[in-house]
């Protein structure tokens, strides 16, 4: 064949450039309907709230008990930016939370806002990188038991051994320097003792991806080596972020819609089921919390439970 792999490769960079092209004309156009959106979605109670119930799976399947009653208690506000716009890369993006600060027992952050940047990597490798983000949790009241602080812990240290050796911000660790400090230790043995699967959604905001950078943006601190990875609180948190960028925030008045269609379910539900099928819905250990319900009850003054999450 007369074709090379370099042609397929230019092909595919093209795509690549038309892709980006096509999100940052996007980004542009979609601004004005946000801030509208935003407008209207203020005057709405606990319009958050409902969307994360009636959200992506990829979401809804990290979210436990305790983070559904955040969100239905505190969650006031929700966004996605490209911050690196108009500039930097379109794939970077940060996503914020906004609770009441008034209402939140757990932890005192008004604003918590969590920045990934997309990199290339001298080997090739592409994706999103970050750092952990500081959570201010109330004395007791840390649901991800210390993970957060942990993972918040070795980047500081980290940064500190980078300082220490001189050799700028390109530096990297020397073999196995990161695994020898104390709070790698500490990190790694809380790791040991957490199980994944029941992680708080919080934890997303400890999330450290590997990679090196080669682009002249820069975040503040430097990604993790390899000797680090397996010290990640959320090694999903690079996904659920391209989840709230690319499906929850551009469709949520549709799942905020279907939360509302699913209450008129229930509602129907409720005239026609029997006391039998509510035992049996009791009997189910397996199902988490139901934001839904939770708002629900908050908004009715009700002291009875609050209805399971669909599965």
């Amino acid at each position: 064949s007369n074709v090379t792999y370099e042609e397929l490769v230019q092909i595919e960079y093209e795509f690549d450039d038309v892709e980006l092209e096509i999100i940052r004309q996007q980004t542009a156009l979609n601004a004005p309907l946000y801030a509208k959106r935003q407008a209207v979605t203020s005057r709405i109670p606990n319009f958050w709230p409902l969307v994360f119930e009636q959200g992506p799976s990829d979401i809804g399947q990290m979210i436990q008990p305790t983070d559904s009653e955040i969100f239905a208690e505190c969650l006031t506000g929700f966004s996605v930016s490209r911050f690196e716009l108009p500039g930097g890369s379109p794939r970077s993006v940060a996503i914020r939370f906004e609770f009441d600060a008034s209402k939140n027992k757990w932890f005192a952050d008004e604003v918590l806002e969590k920045k990934f940047w997309f990199r290339r990597a001298r080997d090739g490798w592409t994706g999103l990188v970050s750092e952990p983000l500081k959570v201010q949790w109330r004395e007791g009241m840390d649901i991800t038991d210390g993970l957060t602080d942990a993972a918040v812990g070795l980047w500081e240290a980290r940064k500190e051994l980078l300082a220490a050796q001189k050799g700028g911000p390109a530096a990297a660790p020397p073999p196995g320097a990161v695994q020898a400090l104390p709070q790698f230790k500490a990190l790694a043995d809380k790791l040991d003792n957490s199980d994944e699967g029941a992680r708080s959604i919080f934890a997303f905001f400890g999330f450290i991806k590997k990679g090196e950078k080669v682009q002249e943006e820069k975040p503040a601190g430097e990604e993790p080596e390899e000797d680090e990875v397996d010290a990640d609180i959320c090694p999903v948190a690079d996904e659920l972020a391209m989840t709230f960028a690319d499906d929850m925030w551009p469709n949520a008045i549709k799942y905020f819609t279907a939360a509302q269609e699913m209450d008129m379910d229930n509602m129907s539900h409720d005239f026609e089921g029997t006391d039998e099928d509510v035992d049996d819905d009791e009997d189910d250990e397996d199902e988490q919390i139901d934001i839904r319900s939770l708002v629900k009850g908050k908004e009715k003054g009700s002291d009875s439970p609050p209805a399971k999450r669909r599965k």
